[in-house]
């Protein structure tokens, strides 16, 4: 019957999924250039750039991945579209369907003193086009060298991932501005970072993500 809320309560389990608990995880490419190489200088082992080690040979290994789980504090489930194809027959219209296509993926970032993140972006960004010249340090294969795989996954109120957004072949086009004054207190520097990809796949969680342990405190937190 109508406003049976048992009823309503059996076929909404979980009290729904939680905007706040989400994690997501940057998979660096391996052919990004470390500071020190970037118009053509040679590095020997490696350099450091805020938090982040990265060997010569431009690996960031897995720290700037465990980094961006906790410094991402926005993202977004993208959407689907796809395109309408209109075919007008004796003042009709018919539509088809059309193509699909795939919005960009912005995503805000916290910035930590050591700008790790916001580093390792502005490295990826100038191995792709460097700031004083034309050129730029794209590897061999561009497939393999600066375009990588972004992973958004949801989790449920008890700390078990429930669902995971897989965004193929990402590489960012636009690092926004973080904005600095004298006149602003109690508040921690952050930014926008907008990707472009190929598209995206969503399915159970498949890549590792913060132990389900940690993630049930925060809920339990949250809880209570």
């Amino acid at each position: 019957m109508a406003f049976n809320l048992d009823q309503f309560r059996s076929n909404f389990p979980g009290g729904g999924a939680r905007t706040a608990l989400f994690e997501m995880v940057i998979q660096w490419p391996t052919g990004i250039v470390p500071q020190a190489s970037v118009g053509g200088a040679t590095i020997a082992g490696g350099v450091q750039i805020g938090g982040l080690r990265l060997n010569a040979g431009a690996t960031f290994g897995g720290q700037a991945s465990d980094v961006s789980r906790f410094l991402v504090k926005v993202s977004e489930i993208p959407a689907s579209t796809i395109g309408n194809i209109s075919v007008p027959y004796f003042g009709r219209k018919l539509n088809y369907p059309g193509d699909r296509t795939f919005a960009p993926l912005t995503i805000t970032i916290i910035n930590d003193e050591n700008f790790s993140v916001r580093n390792a972006l502005e490295r990826w960004m100038e191995t792709m086009a460097y700031h004083s010249t034309a050129g730029s340090a794209v590897p061999g294969s561009l497939t393999t060298g600066l375009i990588t795989t972004l992973y958004l996954t949801q989790y449920t109120r008890n700390g078990q991932p429930a669902r995971q957004y897989k965004f193929v072949d990402a590489w960012p086009d636009e690092l926004g501005a973080i904005s600095v004054n004298w006149e602003t207190a109690d508040s921690i520097e952050e930014y926008t970072c907008k990707f472009q990809y190929q598209w995206w796949e969503a399915g159970s969680p498949t890549v590792a993500s913060t132990s389900t342990a940690s993630v049930r405190r925060k809920s339990t937190r949250l809880n209570s």
